[in-house]
């Protein structure tokens, strides 16, 4: 591949990323943001998770908190995030468990995981 279809396809890349990408629009977070962790306290996915809120707290300037919900194959945790308010302050640090097994196993189910 030639040198100028190289940087022609690297310029077409770059014009196609959205400029909001660059400026973000709000303050977010202004508040404490707390991961859901659907499984228990020690276990590889909650140290994982712990490990991830501290870089996330540094870098977002707020409190990220871990809390576990255990219980149901992670599906407790889960349903934490779906009833909590819808202001992009509560996250679920999920697993192929929560997004895609446990949409293949269970008849009923209150998300989507796609």
């Amino acid at each position: 591949m030639s040198l100028i279809r190289t940087l022609a396809m690297l310029a077409a890349f770059a014009a196609a990323l959205p400029a909001t990408a660059q400026t973000p629009a709000t303050n977010w977070p202004t508040a404490p943001v707390t991961m859901v962790v659907p499984f228990a306290a020690g276990g590889t996915f909650d140290v994982m998770g712990r490990i991830l809120a501290v870089r996330m707290s540094e870098l977002l300037g707020q409190p990220v908190i871990v809390e576990n919900a255990t219980g149901a194959g992670g599906i407790v945790g889960v349903t934490r995030v779906i009833n909590a308010k819808p202001d992009g302050y509560t996250l679920l640090f999920g697993t192929v468990g929560t997004h895609a097994y446990n949409q293949t196993i269970y008849k009923k189910r209150r998300y989507d995981g796609q």
